[in-house]
C-alpha cells in the first residue's frame, strides 16, 4: 500500500508541477510541499486516535503525500539558487517553505478537528 501511495503521489507531483501557471520554478515546489503538509495535518485528524499505524494513514500519509511532497527538490531549488549568486532569494525561499509548510499542516489539523 505503501509503494502504490508514493508511486501516486510522485504521478500527481510531475502532473502538478507541468500545469501550474509557474511550472518550473522554486513556487511549483514550495506550493506543492504546502499544499502536502496541510493535507498531512487534515489526514492525521482520521488517524490521531489509533494506536498503530492504519491501512489509511501507510497509504495516503506516508506513501501518496510522501511521494507528492519532496524535500530532495526543495534542497536542490536551494543549492541552486545558491550558486547562481541568489542568496537572499535561497534564504527566503528556505526559511518561507519551513514557515508555511508547519502553518499549512496546522490549518489542515484545526479544519480536521473541526470537521
Amino acid at each position: 500500500m505503501i509503494a502504490l501511495g508514493g508511486a501516486t503521489g510522485s504521478v500527481l507531483r510531475a502532473a502538478a508541477m507541468r500545469w501550474q501557471p509557474w511550472a518550473g520554478s522554486v513556487l511549483s515546489i514550495l506550493v506543492i510541499n504546502v499544499l502536502g503538509s496541510f493535507l498531512i495535518g487534515l489526514l492525521w485528524t482520521a488517524v490521531e486516535s489509533r494506536t498503530t499505524p492504519s491501512v489509511l494513514w501507510n497509504a495516503l500519509g506516508v506513501g501518496a503525500l510522501g511521494g507528492f511532497t519532496t524535500y530532495s527538490t526543495y534542497s536542490l531549488d536551494i543549492l541552486r539558487l545558491m550558486e547562481a549568486g541568489r542568496f537572499g532569494s535561497a534564504a527566503v525561499y528556505a526559511a518561507g517553505t519551513m514557515v508555511l509548510a508547519v502553518l499549512g499542516c496546522g490549518a489542515g489539523l484545526a479544519l480536521g478537528r473541526w470537521l
